[in-house]
């Protein structure tokens, strides 16, 4: 649709710099949440920051059969799905920007695996300060190497947090511009996640 004349253009521009009414606050963040599924995406333009978050149910629990059969598994890496959908974005123009780029109809979930064995590690105390997850995005993996923090919940589950810095450009993906250029979308996001997980023996039943 073309525009007319320089106010819609710059009310637009107000919305995507935040300083809009209702778009100049990003989501609540909280670093220290303990036991809380969430996968939180933080990126920048040349005028703004923006921020994309996804809060899973608050009984979700991510169930991997007892440690001691892992290596019986079909496959190397556990993979939780990320619906992209179902994220909240601080603005709305850049939320249906970021679905495009990422070809939701495509590619409707962002994957993050984590390796049987590290889970392994991880449940049994051993070295998790670096570990290597792998993360697929609009049909791309690539592996990075990640420092977690790993804490134990209530009974026997096991909350493990990280984050990593990446770039679009890792995935094939090009940083959009906006309005001819007046706004750029840079290279770099930024991932914060903790996921809920709890080794439990094959013939237990967890609700999801």
């Amino acid at each position: 649709m073309k525009i007319y004349g320089w106010y819609p253009v710059v009310m637009l521009l107000l919305m995507v710099s935040g300083q809009a009414p209702a778009q100049n606050k990003l989501l609540a963040y909280t670093p220290d949440a303990v036991c809380h599924n969430y996968l939180n995406i933080t990126g920048n333009t040349n005028i703004n920051r923006f921020e994309f978050r996804l809060d899973f149910p608050t009984h979700k629990i991510f169930p991997v059969d007892d440690r001691h059969v892992i290596s019986e598994q079909n496959s190397e890496t556990y993979e939780i799905p990320i619906p992209v959908r179902r994220f909240e974005a601080s603005n709305q123009l850049i939320y249906h920007d970021f679905l495009e780029l990422v070809k939701a109809k495509l590619y409707p979930v962002i994957i993050i695996g984590i390796g049987y064995e590290q889970l392994k590690d991880f449940i049994d105390g051993e070295d998790y300060t670096i570990q290597n997850i792998k993360i697929t995005l609009a049909g791309v993996t690539r592996e990075y190497p990640v420092s977690f923090v790993v804490n134990s919940c209530s009974g026997d589950l096991i909350y493990i947090s990280g984050y990593k810095n990446i770039k679009l450009t890792d995935f094939n993906l090009e940083p959009p511009e906006k309005f001819q250029g007046l706004v750029k979308v840079k290279d770099d996001l930024l991932i914060n996640f903790g996921f809920v997980f709890l080794f439990r023996n094959k013939d237990q039943n967890i609700s999801n």
